[in-house]
């Protein structure tokens, strides 16, 4: 097979033939340009792991024009340092595919809410998982996991710096994700190690006074179902907001007027027994009434929804 040192000059002289022909280079073991009948001009890298013995495996660079003879070579020259490592380039190549596929955050963010926050963070699940999709995802988009700094996660988490409750949850929530990639192996190392948190928002010690929750429950009458109700339902339980808004039937027990929280729903992760006080069954009948429920309450479905499918939010 003819050998020339490859330059620009070189591949520009070479025509084609009927057939494909393969020149290499004269100093570069294994570094070649393929040269095609219809005239593609593509640079390769001809290589053998394990010996003599071993087959001959080949690695395309790329085309002439969309790459210089030049570039082509210092490519060809960090493939053959690869082998002299006993890696095998092609299966860098499939390895760093797999990466840019498998690792990229915008669709990693989606298996992380429905593998990890839908178990882990049922209570908070939606509001985090929004959280990244708002924040996180137009700054780290695609890029590969392996491939975010802590200057993207601090870039993520400047437009909530002067939100102290947001960024705390901001950040916990990416810190989770990271620590959740290391522990299904997908990451050697959390990129977020290092990055200060944000401050945690100050106590709230503020509570109203009487005049001001009885103006409160009167403004919920101006408002109807859902909020209404709902705001209703967390003056009489004390409950916290998500723990009513994504309140199940399921939960409700009207003979004996208590309200079960599941584990999966409660902060703690502890079920919750509470009694519930002749208001809020009243409530409670009204919304049933309104889901036409005449008689008692519905054994499943969303206490609050406007969809039937989703609880409410915002």
């Amino acid at each position: 097979m003819p050998t020339l040192r490859i330059t620009k000059a070189a591949v520009d002289a070479v025509q084609p033939s009927e057939k494909d022909q393969l020149h290499w280079d004269n100093r570069l073991p294994g570094f070649g340009c393929k040269v095609t009948p219809k005239g593609s001009k593509i640079f390769i890298y001809q290589y053998r792991l394990g010996g003599r013995g071993s087959p001959a495996r080949r690695f395309t660079i790329g085309k002439y024009g969309a790459l210089t003879a030049d570039q082509a070579r210092r490519e060809a020259e960090v493939l053959a340092l690869k082998v002299a490592q006993g890696k095998d380039p092609q299966r860098v190549k499939s390895e760093t595919a797999r990466v840019a596929v498998d690792l990229a955050f915008k669709p990693y963010v989606e298996r992380f809410a429905a593998e990890c926050l839908r178990a882990e963070w049922p209570a908070t699940y939606r509001y985090v998982h929004s959280l990244l999709l708002k924040y996180a995802v137009p700054v780290f988009g695609n890029k590969p996991l392996n491939e975010i700094t802590r200057k993207d996660i601090n870039a993520a988490l400047a437009p909530v710096k002067g939100k102290a409750a947001t960024a705390a949850n901001l950040f916990g929530v990416i810190r989770r994700l990271m620590r959740w990639a290391v522990e299904q192996e997908d990451l050697a190392r959390s990129p977020i190690e290092g990055v200060k948190g944000p401050k945690p928002p100050p106590s709230r010690d503020r509570v109203l006074d009487d005049d001001e929750m009885s103006l409160v429950w009167k403004s919920t009458t101006v408002l109807g179902y859902p909020f209404g109700p709902l705001i209703r339902l967390l003056i009489l339980t004390g409950a916290r907001r998500e723990e009513v808004a994504a309140l199940d039937w399921s939960e409700l027990d009207h003979g004996s007027q208590i309200w079960v929280l599941p584990p999966s729903r409660s902060k703690n992760g502890v079920a919750a027994r509470q009694p519930l006080s002749t208001l809020a069954v009243a409530e409670l009948d009204a919304i049933a009434n309104r889901q036409g429920k005449s008689a008692g309450w519905p054994k499943s479905g969303l206490v609050f929804s406007t969809t039937g499918n989703t609880s409410v939010s915002g």
